[in-house]
């Protein structure tokens, strides 16, 4: 019983504190914010924290607090075992079509921030 919990005490830390995330400063300060698309929103928060949901003709998706990880082109919403993946197609930016918003494309989808 007492190895018992001590894997479950290992396994929670490791949940816990061994996924790596992408502070969202410097180079990443654009992602940080509220983003929205026709179907999802997407909060990332500057400590690597972020917050998704999908939901589209009765499919949803949600993740909730998962540790944010940028690398190369690609965004990761991670929540122990479970990820949602994102291609980053364009990195933010001033939109043309919302001025005075920034936008970014993630799977083709574009969302848009104040």
């Amino acid at each position: 019983m007492k190895k018992f919990k001590l894997v479950a005490l290992l396994s929670l830390c490791f949940l816990t504190f061994g996924c790596k995330k992408t502070e969202l400063t410097g180079d990443y300060a654009g992602y940080v914010g509220d983003w929205t698309s026709d179907y999802a929103t997407l909060s990332l928060k500057s400590a690597g924290i972020g917050t998704y949901d999908y939901s589209k003709e009765g499919v949803t998706k949600n993740v909730k607090n998962g540790r944010v990880i940028i690398e190369g082109n690609k965004l990761s919403l991670k929540v122990a075992f479970i990820s949602t993946n994102f291609t980053i197609n364009e990195a933010p930016k001033a939109s043309t079509d919302y001025p005075g918003k920034m936008e970014m494309i993630l799977d083709g989808e574009t969302f848009i921030r104040d």
